[in-house]
């Protein structure tokens, strides 16, 4: 007899296999990325497919096998303000996407999981979203699961010395911050202490009340051009 568990899956992507099936993937917070066959889903009577949407929560039967089936599935979340929502959609994307790169078959990912279900449900709930405040979401979470994975750069101790330092220089080629003595001769961008304090902050309890109150426009635009160089030396050389 084939195994059988109860899984919790945030659908993610479908495509077709075959003329009536489907290849679901899924986040599951005991498994992380999982790549699941589910029959017939295609067919004029099937009654899955409305239930297998991306970006729908789904309480999940899952039959265990060399290609494991996915057999049954209730909507539990289907986050229908948020599809509204067209920027919303474009940065919810970004995130999947990010997750479903770095996150491992079989690897369970139950703080990341819930970390996006946490935004994912605050951006449902609310009716206007301005677009700093989605912005500064989608970075924080993706530095989140950066975090859980351990891929962060170190922003407390210079990567020469490895002294302690509030402040310093970013380079990007070496993926390190640098104090005043120790700093390359590059074009690396400065990192402010507030920038630091900034990304240190994401990483407490109270991240999501940061996403809501992101910070002046200067510093906003000093953490995002930060974050999209360290995304792009983790992209190019680690992921």
């Amino acid at each position: 007899m084939r195994r059988t568990s109860s899984e919790r899956l945030l659908i993610i992507k479908r495509r077709s296999s075959n003329e009536h099936d489907a290849i679901i993937t899924a986040l599951s917070p005991q498994r992380g990325r999982l790549n699941l066959v589910a029959r017939g889903l295609f067919k004029p009577q099937a009654k899955l497919a409305g239930h297998l949407e991306p970006l729908t929560v789904v309480d999940a039967l899952i039959v265990w096998g060399q290609r494991p089936l996915l057999s049954s599935a209730s909507s539990r979340q289907s986050f229908g303000r948020l599809k509204n929502n067209l920027a919303a959609v474009v940065l919810a994307s970004q995130i999947i996407n990010r997750y479903q790169r770095w996150c491992s078959v079989g690897q369970p990912i139950l703080a990341s999981w819930t970390d996006l279900i946490t935004l994912l449900s605050d951006w449902d709930n609310s009716s206007i979203i301005a677009l700093p405040v989605l912005t500064s979401g989608a970075q924080v979470i993706q530095w989140r699961l950066a975090s859980h994975l351990g891929y962060l750069p170190d922003l407390q101790h210079c990567a020469g010395c490895r002294r302690t330092i509030t402040d310093g220089r970013w380079e990007i080629d070496q993926a390190g911050l640098f104090c005043q003595t120790c700093r390359p001769t590059g074009l690396g961008q400065q990192l402010s202490a507030e920038v630091i304090n900034y990304w240190q902050m994401a990483l407490t309890a109270d991240w999501l009340q940061l996403t809501k109150n992101p910070p002046s426009p200067t510093i906003l635009e000093q953490t995002s051009i930060f974050f999209n160089d360290w995304l792009n030396f983790l992209d190019y050389h680690v992921c």
